[in-house]
């Protein structure tokens, strides 16, 4: 069966935990740009149907009305195996956006995230690294793999070069956005053929910060069920979609109201530290990857090492 066409002019790929939200802030703020306001994961669904992907894709389009350049933003599609085929089967001549951060540090950022959402136990970064890096955890929490296996960016990338020409490809970093980010935004506006003159207010904001603190992320995991719907796999989860109903509004203003009023004051949001050897084992894993990254790009990522 031939999968139906899906209107895309482009999609942000990832990497996840690499400012891909800032740039799809950035972006959204365009007037001749129209991207939906969530992640769109259905190209990564593990019950895929091209059919059904086509028509949920369809209704987050909706609102492009007379936009000139239409995309959708989902970090796990660089990395999630069968996404660039599916892309490639509904979507003509697509652009793509990768952000890329040091991959280190990308992890340690994911591992706070994955137990926030519930797909590992509130544990110290420094017991909880060691159980992915020994693949203590592989079993009952398979998700969490995902925290190592998305940093392979090389490996990732070579697949949808594979398949769709180079020059449709914009890779920004995520350290480069520091001293650079107007220019990066521009950048990002030529590469999509619309006006580049254009400063977004998102420039200017604060992103959300991240969660550290072990028993604020215990609050945040509580919500979860009543704002996320999740898909399962052999009764674990892994994925999930937002809830869209008039309850999750003020549910969300709750949590957040406790945490920021209660709990921010009773335990500090500073990020640990992880232990040097573990940093080292972990930036080892990462070593050949990140070779073969600068020769695929012809970057120099000496700070990587």
């Amino acid at each position: 069966m031939t999968a139906p066409h899906i209107p895309l002019d482009f999609l942000i790929i990832g990497a996840q935990k690499s400012a891909s939200t800032f740039i799809h802030a950035c972006l959204r703020e365009h007037p001749a740009i129209f991207i939906p306001k969530d992640e769109v994961p259905f190209f990564e669904d593990p019950f895929y149907d091209p059919v059904q992907v086509a028509e949920k894709i369809g209704r987050e389009l909706r609102g492009r009305g007379d936009a000139m350049r239409v995309g959708i933003k989902r970090p796990n599609y660089l990395c999630e195996m069968p996404c660039a085929e599916r892309i490639q089967c509904h979507v003509h001549d697509p652009q793509f956006i990768v952000v890329l951060r040091e991959p280190v540090e990308r992890a340690i950022s994911a591992y706070f995230w994955y137990m926030r959402m519930g797909y590992l136990p509130v544990k110290p970064l420094d017991e909880g690294m060691a159980a992915l890096l020994s693949g203590a955890c592989a079993v009952e929490y398979p998700t969490a793999q995902k925290i190592l296996e998305y940093g392979f960016y090389a490996r990732h990338l070579m697949r949808y070069f594979e398949l769709f020409p180079r020059d449709k490809f914009l890779i920004l970093f995520q350290e480069d956005f520091k001293a650079r980010a107007l220019e990066l935004v521009q950048n990002a506006y030529r590469f999509l053929s619309v006006a580049d003159n254009y400063a977004p207010r998102a420039l200017a904001q604060r992103p959300k910060p991240s969660l550290y603190a072990l028993p604020r992320i215990t609050w945040s995991r509580w919500r979860n069920p009543w704002i996320h719907k999740y898909s399962r796999v052999d009764g674990r989860p892994v994925n999930f979609l937002p809830r869209r109903h008039p309850g999750v509004l003020p549910l969300k203003g709750l949590f957040y109201v406790v945490d920021r009023w209660l709990l921010a004051r009773l335990y500090p949001n500073t990020r640990p530290t992880l232990r040097p050897d573990l940093r080292a084992q972990l930036a080892e894993v990462y070593r050949t990857d990140v070779e073969s990254l600068e020769l695929l790009l012809g970057r120099d990522l000496a700070t990587w090492r």
